[in-house]
């Protein structure tokens, strides 16, 4: 079911871009449901599987069947700003788009950077955690329902974002 807008929920949005190589995010978001039901009676999650994801939506459904949580599975979506709007937190890959939106959204951000690819997005993590406080990155190799659970906390205690670097570039530019 789809919650209304003014509803108290937290939102948190799970979405891994195409989704070929996103399914162990999807599963370990989806074990910490099920393991930590107790503590996320208050959260109302948004899973995007991604027009190449592996999983169902029935597949996950089923799984999270038990757990104390709202979770909504949506199987592709061809325009994802509405739901990042819609989210209080995105936990998601670290592909240069999503980083880029997520971060001009200002919105909180549990990064995890694919690891088996060569080290672009392990980098673009690493820099962007410089210049962007609403940013938290648990490598794809340590990624587990226990730190996520950590990661969810700490993101949603925090204040919101702030982008701690210039972003007008083109008015410097003009001046220079």
């Amino acid at each position: 079911s789809i919650l209304a807008p003014h509803t108290s929920k937290s939102r948190v949005l799970v979405t891994v871009g195409g989704g070929f190589d996103g399914s162990e995010i999807i599963k370990t978001v989806c074990d910490l449901l099920v393991d930590k039901a107790e503590n996320m009676g208050g959260l109302a999650f948004t899973i995007v599987l991604g027009a190449n994801c592996p999983l169902t939506g029935a597949q996950i459904r089923q799984y999270v069947k038990g757990a104390d949580a709202h979770v909504e599975v949506v199987t592709y979506v061809s325009d994802l700003t509405s739901k990042i709007v819609e989210a209080d937190l995105v936990i998601s890959m670290c592909g240069y788009n999503t980083m880029f939106e997520l971060i001009e959204a200002q919105k909180k951000i549990i990064a995890v950077p694919r690891g088996h690819s060569g080290y672009e997005q392990t980098l673009r993590a690493r820099l962007l955690s410089g210049i962007y406080d609403g940013l938290w990155v648990i490598p794809q190799n340590e990624f587990s329902p226990k730190r996520l659970g950590i990661a969810i906390a700490d993101a949603l205690e925090a204040p919101p974002p702030q982008v701690r670097i210039s972003m007008n570039g083109a008015s410097n530019l003009i001046a220079h």
